[in-house]
């Protein structure tokens, strides 16, 4: 039977529907591919073989990079090593310096870096000491220089009296330096000695001044006690005696007076490159404060007080 004329429109339609389809994944696949190949086209092409030669030549130049790197590491170093070295001879120069004149040395040391002009630097270098005469030390704190006050109360900050006896205190801070032998300067080191003493310990004296007293008080002890030319001995009694009223008008406890004696008799201050004992001793017969220093004078040496002024206008 055949088709009507009535059938062979819709199969005509279907025919050309079938062909827009197979022409539309036909153009898909097409434009994929293109892609496709672009995308391969733009990547590097990396060689997967290369001659021995070309191996060797490569090696080669890694190797000699290499070593232009070690000896940029070792020139380095090396001028590293130089520069420390020069740091450190400037360093002792600058130290030996100090040692023969303080005031220039630690100029020298700010003109080269080392440290700045401040006192708590200044104060920590001759708290830490390394390569310092202790003599120098003493010598450039006692300067009346508003810097050197300073750095003077700086250097007493550095140490830490807390729960500290006054004796091991004083042991503590007279290792450090040494004293000079000028009364004006060892006054100015007490009173901050004293005031930084009391800060750390507020319950032990009830002023500076009892503190300063006692302090000097033990140096002197400490020389009488230690010194073979001392003949006479002060014994406990006399030490506790010379210390009546001092305390704020009373006395300080009789327990802390011996607990004092007897350490500092079992066991003498260390005063650096003390050459003479006396002449720390000596600078205390014409003290800034006289009332009871010049009393605690006569009585550790037995001296008149005209023989002790005498003595200390030589």
């Amino acid at each position: 039977m055949g088709s009507t004329d009535s059938e062979r429109p819709v199969v005509q339609s279907q025919k050309t529907c079938r062909s827009d389809t197979e022409r539309d994944v036909q153009l898909i696949m097409e434009t994929f591919d293109r892609g496709t190949y672009l995308a391969q086209a733009e990547e590097p092409k990396i060689p997967t073989q290369c001659s021995r030669e070309e191996l060797l030549e490569s090696i080669k130049n890694l190797q000699n990079e290499i070593t232009e790197i070690v000896a940029d590491i070792d020139d380095f170093e090396q001028m590293e090593q130089r520069r420390k070295i020069q740091k450190e001879n400037e360093l002792y120069r600058a130290s030996r310096k100090f040692n023969m004149d303080p005031e220039k040395g630690i100029q020298m040391l700010i003109e080269k870096k080392f440290l700045e002009k401040d006192p708590h630097q200044i104060a920590s270098f001759l708290y830490q000491g390394t390569g310092l005469s202790k003599s120098a030390i003493g010598e450039y704190m006692g300067q009346i220089d508003p810097l050197n006050i300073k750095v003077l109360h700086a250097f007493v900050d550095c140490h830490n009296f807390e729960k500290l006896g006054l004796v091991d205190a004083l042991r503590q801070f007279l290792s450090r330096f040494r004293l000079p032998g000028e009364a004006q300067k060892i006054d100015r080191m007490m009173e901050s000695f004293s005031a930084h003493y009391c800060k750390c310990n507020p319950e032990t004296f009830k002023s500076t001044d009892s503190c300063y007293i006692v302090s000097f008080s033990l140096i002197i002890l400490n020389t009488t006690l230690h010194n073979p030319n001392v003949k006479q001995k002060p014994d406990l009694q006399q030490f506790q005696s010379i210390h009546k009223g001092i305390h704020a008008g009373g006395d300080l406890p009789t327990e802390l007076l011996t607990e004092m004696y007897e350490s500092l008799k079992k066991e003498p201050f260390k005063m650096p490159e003390e050459e003479d004992a006396w002449e720390t001793t000596h600078a205390f017969y014409k003290p800034q404060r006289e009332g009871w220093l010049l009393k605690l004078g006569a009585f550790y040496l037995c001296l008149p007080v005209k023989e002790m002024n005498r003595k200390s206008s030589r």
